[in-house]
Order: structure tokens, then C-alpha cells, then sequence
């Protein structure tokens, strides 16, 4: 009996401390928003396996916004009203969020959100749905066919200024704005990451690419009603197989 609870308690120390390292982070959102420190932190082709990366954060001397999904490293830039948006990747990153994931449970949602703070307000009922703890940093994909709105920005910062400060870092966003699109939506989700990966105040940094490779930039706003698919990494479910 001693030795069942011996092993149970060995598996739950193992399935925490893999999940407390599914969402890894370099460098700080915070430090980079408010000017303390732009310098890159982290280069997307050193995180290997790349072939299972997945990531977001604003490109090098806020030049741009980084989303990997699947080892693909995209970037997009906005000049003007226009996105340029390539792959390269041996990007660098002033603060990223990250993790690799092998296999992802597929689960199909009706999703009706107005907001962001909607939208991680839907993530909370499904963490608790699925009892996934609260401390557990994860990612997760939403893909759907038709996104009613989105509204997305790209930092362009101005290299010419003199101190970076978070009036300038809210001036350097350009936004976007976009109706019935196709594509992805590339989230980590944490409570614990407020200031490192997320903005103060939000549980959720999220980024949208569309199905064309076209697009790709920070979500700022959502609205949409209607079937949708939720991708959680299969690992936050081991120990419930």
C-alpha cells in the first residue's frame, strides 16, 4: 500500500513538473514595453526541436511580430496600410513566449465572444472544465473558417527615437482591422506570466495568421459566434487517459 501511494505521488511530481515547463519565456514583456531593456534575448533557431515550436513575441528592435506554429518562423511588417509577412528562421526576439508541442487534443467548441477579455474568460471555463490547474501555463490554437472581426497591430518602432517609453511603444502599434477571415489563432494562456508574456491585468497573449500566410500580427480585439476548434496540447491531459 505504502509503495501504490509511493508511485502515485512520484507520477503526480512528474506530470506537474512537466506541465511547469510546457511555456517557457525569454526575456520580459514588461522591460520591453516600458524601454528597460530592447535588447534580443533569444534567436527562434536555437530552440530546437523546431520542428514541434511553438511561439510569439515582437520581432527584434521591435521591428515586426514573430507567430511559429509548427516550426515555422513567420514574421510581418507594416508599412503604411500594407503587411509584408515572410518566414526567416534566425529571427531574433526581444521577449518571447514559447513551447514545443509533439500532439494536440482536437476539441471542438461553440465560441461567442465579443472581447478578449471574452475570449480568456472562455479559456478559464475550459481550463476548468478539463481540470487544468490554475498554475499550468499552456498554449492552444483556435482555428475556424470564418472569423467574424478581428482587429490585429504590428510594432514598427521608430528607430530614429531617442528613448523607447510605453507612450512611444503604444504609438509604434499599427493596426488592423479584418472581416470573415480564415485562419489560426496562436494563444499561451497563464496566470502566472503577468508582465513576462502577457500585459498586466491578462491571462492570455494571443496572435492571429491567417490560412493564406498573409497576415500575421498581435490580437488586440475579437468578435465572433459560431463552431470553432480548440487545440490544447495532448500532454495536459496524460494523466486523465
Amino acid at each position: 500500500m505504502f509503495m501504490r501511494i509511493l508511485l502515485w505521488f512520484a507520477a503526480l511530481f512528474s506530470f506537474l513538473s512537466t506541465n511547469a515547463q510546457l511555456v517557457k519565456s525569454a526575456g520580459m514583456a514588461k522591460n520591453v514595453m516600458m524601454g528597460i531593456d530592447l535588447s534580443p534575448q533569444v534567436q527562434l533557431d536555437t530552440l530546437q526541436p523546431m520542428e514541434h515550436l511553438f511561439a510569439l513575441g515582437p520581432v527584434d528592435d521591435l521591428q515586426g511580430e514573430i507567430t511559429v506554429i509548427a516550426g515555422q518562423v513567420f514574421y510581418s511588417k507594416a508599412f503604411g496600410d500594407s503587411i509584408v509577412t515572410g518566414i526567416q528562421s534566425d529571427l531574433k526576439a526581444p521577449f518571447l513566449a514559447f513551447s514545443h508541442v509533439e500532439e494536440f487534443d482536437t476539441i471542438p467548441i461553440d465560441l461567442d465572444v465579443t472581447s478578449l477579455k471574452d475570449l480568456e474568460s472562455q479559456l478559464q471555463r475550459i481550463r476548468a472544465e478539463y481540470d487544468i490547474a490554475d498554475t499550468v501555463a499552456f498554449p492552444f490554437l483556435l482555428m475556424a473558417q470564418d472569423w467574424q472581426s478581428l482587429q490585429i497591430h504590428i510594432i514598427m518602432r521608430d528607430t530614429a527615437e531617442e528613448v523607447h517609453s510605453h507612450d512611444a511603444h503604444k504609438k509604434a502599434k499599427v493596426h488592423f482591422d479584418f472581416q470573415n477571415t480564415s485562419g489560426t489563432l496562436l494563444g499561451f494562456f497563464s496566470t502566472q506570466h503577468e508582465g513576462v508574456f502577457t500585459h498586466k491585468g491578462q491571462f492570455i497573449h494571443v496572435h492571429f495568421l491567417d490560412d493564406e500566410n498573409q497576415i500575421t500580427g498581435h490580437l488586440d480585439q475579437i468578435q465572433h459566434k459560431g463552431s470553432v476548434f480548440l487545440l490544447l496540447p495532448k500532454l495536459l491531459f496524460r494523466d486523465k487517459e
